[in-house]
């Protein structure tokens, strides 16, 4: 499946088997790497952003197709919140504080989910 990005002409959504068939075709051209971000469906968005570490997600899903299609590509991602974010920001506030410590504790594990087995 793919779908448009209305605010960004020529860009589309693909589904973790059409981004991994994307992939195939960027590897024989030659392109070296891909970069992932990721559209969360709202009903997954929480004030923890809990989904962005979710081994299971759409991004962590997409990465294993692509290695799996074209294991010589790299694969870069978004460390970010602000997609699982029911709030919206890229990082955690509460209080009307800032919450730096959680906020990079948190990036930590979207970093390191990917390479969860």
């Amino acid at each position: 499946m793919e779908e448009p990005v209305a605010a960004m002409t020529g860009v589309v959504r693909r589904s973790v088997n059409r981004i991994a068939e994307a992939a195939v075709e960027a590897q024989a051209l030659g392109i070296p790497a891909i970069c992932l971000f990721p559209y969360t469906d709202a009903s997954l968005k929480t004030e923890d952003c809990a989904e962005a570490w979710n081994p299971d997600n759409l991004t962590n899903r997409a990465i294993r197709a692509i290695k799996q299609a074209a294991p010589d590509i790299a694969v870069m991602t978004d460390v970010a919140l602000h997609p699982y974010n029911v709030n919206g920001p890229d990082g955690y506030v509460g209080d009307g504080e800032n919450g730096n410590d959680a906020t990079c504790l948190a990036l930590g594990q979207i970093t390191l989910a990917p390479a969860e087995p």
